[in-house]
């Protein structure tokens, strides 16, 4: 690989406006540039946001939605401009590497209940999605989707 200067960034913003309401929202920021031209290797941009409202002892709610924007230069040849072939195992062609793009969304949501101690019931939704152009949120494709549930019980033997 080409000699690289890397740049990272970590933002993070806490508000409790409530006791109930506990949010937080992380902006992180990565980049990678060549030494030889400043050009871009990779870069990724990386906002978070993290909500949690307990609405009583009992039951919690919680919200993660993060949103990745990543952008990867094809590969070169370290000690020159000339381009990285990848050589098909099948047929023997030769391709070039090339530049790629990559926005994906994911929305996890969670809902707890804790009736007494021991006993504990969660429920969670889980979608990924990706975007056809960074933060347009206009042409979103869903990838995946996940649910569970899950129910623990304490029983004690007398």
């Amino acid at each position: 690989t080409a000699q690289a200067k890397r740049r990272d960034v970590n933002v993070t913003i806490d508000l409790r406006p409530t006791p109930q309401l506990r949010t937080s929202l992380v902006m992180l920021h990565q980049e990678f540039r060549r030494l030889r031209d400043n050009t871009t290797i990779l870069r990724t941009n990386i906002p978070r946001l993290r909500m949690e409202y307990q609405l009583s002892r009992a039951i919690f709610f919680r919200f993660i939605g993060q949103y990745e924007s990543r952008l990867r230069d094809a590969y070169r040849d370290p000690d020159g401009e000339h381009p990285i072939l990848f050589r098909d195992e099948d047929d023997g062609t030769f391709t070039r590497s090339e530049r790629s793009r990559t926005n994906g969304l994911r929305a996890d949501w969670l809902f707890s209940y804790f009736p007494s101690p021991g006993k504990v019931l969660y429920l969670g939704y889980g979608a990924s999605l990706t975007d056809a152009q960074a933060f347009r949120f206009q042409e979103l494709d869903r990838t995946s989707d996940g649910f569970f549930v899950k129910l623990s019980w304490l029983y004690r033997v007398p």
